[in-house]
């Protein structure tokens, strides 16, 4: 998945260290990646609520 053609780290590591290597990234960048959708969807919550009360507060000054 990182590795770049002709880094040289095929020639270094057997395809067994490369393979189990990758696999185990995966697992890991899987887990961050559902850390940072939390994160996303709660900010993205956050600012939905800010908008909304900013169109609120705009209104009733308009009105």
């Amino acid at each position: 998945m990182w590795m770049v053609v002709g880094d040289g780290v095929a020639d270094e590591f057997p395809a067994g260290r490369v393979d189990r290597w990758t696999e185990r990234r995966f697992v890991v960048s899987r887990a961050t990646y559902v850390r940072a959708a939390r994160g996303v969807t709660l900010y993205f919550f956050l600012y939905l609520y800010l908008w909304f009360d900013s169109v609120r507060v705009l209104l009733q000054r308009l009105l």
